[in-house]
């Protein structure tokens, strides 16, 4: 019963309206992880990154919790201003977490390439059990490859924006063993006020999510994200 409100999103993902027309994405390159920004919802469309043991074996805190606006983007940037007020917290894409074994790294983290409008529910929640699995798995299985982006409804279906930021309605996160890509591991979280879990999908259905819903990265594969 505690994932019926994550089900019945997928099933809107899945079935509601076509594809609208891909928007522009512009390509982020940082030492922490690459960042695939979506220029029309001023989101990360998605973030990749690799994670070891070693990446967060650390106890570095960031100087500051304000993101810093990316200057990598074209203008119009998004700001950290832009969330202030909103009840959104600015969620990370790749953890700050995953990066505190080097000031520069952890700083990285904190660029609004990296960030999104998340509800403090899931960034504390759902999204953070995810976070700390991938740590499990990168300290069972070794080095894995991360992909973790963002998911959109379309207008039509009360589509909500603070200012010029879309909103996601949901996140997935797919994390692969480098030196065994047959350990794969996708979920589905969804971006809600009230609690919910994370969701495990296959890949055919996050295919077919990215496809319907988040037209900015439909012509890209899984395989291809996280390869």
């Amino acid at each position: 019963m505690k994932n019926i409100l994550t089900y019945t999103l997928l099933i809107v993902l899945l079935a509601a309206g076509r594809p609208s027309v891909a928007q522009p994405l512009v390509q982020v390159t940082h030492e922490s992880y690459d960042s695939y920004y979506d220029l029309s919802a001023f989101n990360p469309a998605v973030v990749v990154w690799y994670l070891d043991f070693e990446d967060f074996k650390g106890n570095l805190k960031p100087s500051t919790r304000r993101f810093k606006t990316d200057t990598k983007l074209p203008r119009p940037r998004v700001k950290d201003e832009d969330l202030k007020g909103t009840g959104y917290v600015r969620g990370h894409m790749c953890p700050a977490g995953d990066r505190d074994t080097r000031k520069d790294l952890l700083k990285e983290t904190y660029l609004t390439s990296n960030m999104t409008p998340m509800t403090m529910v899931c960034n504390s929640g759902p999204w953070k059990m995810v976070e700390d699995t991938c740590r499990v798995l990168a300290k069972r299985h070794g080095k894995i490859k991360i992909a973790a982006g963002t998911i959109f409804l379309d207008d039509s279906l009360g589509v909500e924006y603070l200012g010029r930021v879309k909103v996601p309605a949901a996140f997935f996160r797919i994390a692969r063993c480098v030196s065994h890509p047959e350990h794969q591991w996708i979920w589905i979280v969804q971006n809600s006020k009230s609690s919910s879990s994370p969701v495990r999908v296959g890949t055919n259905t996050l295919q077919q999510v990215l496809q319907n819903r988040s037209s900015v990265i439909s012509a890209l594969k899984i395989e291809n994200l996280i390869d």
